[in-house]
C-alpha cells in the first residue's frame, strides 16, 4: 500500500505526457513546446524569485521597499531598450544559437546577482539580466512561426506560455521557502544550475528550422503535402 501512491502518480504523470504529445502532434513537436515553454519558465521563475526573496534581501543588504521596485524597475526598463536590437539580430543570425548565448549570459548575471554583497552590484546584475532576457522574446516568436503554421500558432502558442505561468509560481514557491530555509542567494544559484541545463538542452534538442516554415515538423498521422500534380512537392 506505500508504493500505491507514488504509482498513481506516475500513471497519472504518464498519461499527462501521452495526451500532451497526442495534442500537440507528436514526440517531435512536443520536444520543441517544451524546450520554448522552459525557458519562458526561467525566465518567469526569475522574476518571481526577486519578489519572493524580497524580505531576505532587506535583511541582507539594507534594501529599502524602493530599491526593491528599483530592482523590476531597472530590469524591465534594459529589456525594452534591448529588446528591439535583439530583433534586428535575430533575423540575421541563427536562432537557436542566439538563444542558447541569451541563456548562457542570462545564468552568469544571475550568479553575479548571488554574489552580490551590495545594493548597487545587485542592480547592476538586474540590469544585465534584463538585457540578457529580452533574446527570449523576439527569438522564440521567430522560432515559433517557423515551426508551426498559422492555423496552429495561437494553439501552440498557449501550451508554450503555460511554461511562463508555472516558472512564476516555481520562483515565488520554490525561490521563497528556498530563500527562508538557507538565503537567497541559494534561490538565484538554483536558478542559476536550471539555466545551465537549459543551455545544454537548447543546444541538443532545439533544432534550427528553415527560415520560411519549410522544415516544419509535420503532426504524427497527417500526409505530407502534395503538388497539383498529385506527386511531392519538389523545388525547381
Amino acid at each position: 500500500m506505500s508504493g500505491q501512491p507514488g504509482g498513481l502518480v506516475r500513471a497519472a504523470v504518464a498519461w499527462a505526457a501521452r495526451w500532451l504529445t497526442g495534442a500537440v502532434g507528436g514526440p517531435a513537436r512536443f520536444q520543441i513546446i517544451a524546450v520554448l515553454a522552459c525557458v519562458l519558465a526561467l525566465d518567469a521563475a526569475d522574476k518571481g524569485t526577486v519578489g519572493a526573496v524580497a524580505v531576505e534581501l532587506k535583511e541582507s543588504l539594507g534594501v529599502s521597499n524602493t530599491e526593491l521596485g528599483s530592482l523590476t524597475a531597472v530590469s524591465s526598463a534594459s529589456a525594452a531598450l534591448a529588446v528591439i536590437p535583439v530583433g534586428v539580430l535575430t533575423d540575421r543570425v541563427r536562432r537557436v544559437r542566439l538563444l542558447t548565448a541569451g541563456v548562457v549570459l542570462w545564468v552568469l548575471a544571475m550568479l553575479a546577482g548571488g554574489l552580490a554583497d551590495s545594493y548597487q552590484w545587485l542592480l547592476l546584475s538586474r540590469l544585465a539580466l534584463g538585457a540578457v532576457s529580452a533574446t527570449a522574446g523576439p527569438t522564440l516568436s521567430s522560432l515559433i512561426g517557423d515551426f508551426f503554421p498559422p492555423g496552429e500558432r495561437a494553439r501552440v502558442y498557449g501550451f508554450i506560455l503555460s511554461g511562463e505561468m508555472l516558472g512564476v509560481g516555481f520562483g515565488l514557491l520554490v525561490g521563497g521557502n528556498l530563500a527562508h530555509l538557507l538565503s537567497w542567494r541559494a534561490a538565484f544559484f538554483l536558478l542559476a544550475l536550471f539555466g545551465t541545463l537549459l543551455t545544454f538542452v537548447i543546444a541538443r534538442k532545439l533544432p534550427e528550422p528553415a527560415r520560411g516554415g519549410q522544415g516544419r515538423p509535420r503532426p504524427v498521422g497527417r500526409p505530407r503535402p502534395v503538388g497539383r500534380g498529385g506527386g511531392a512537392r519538389t523545388s525547381c
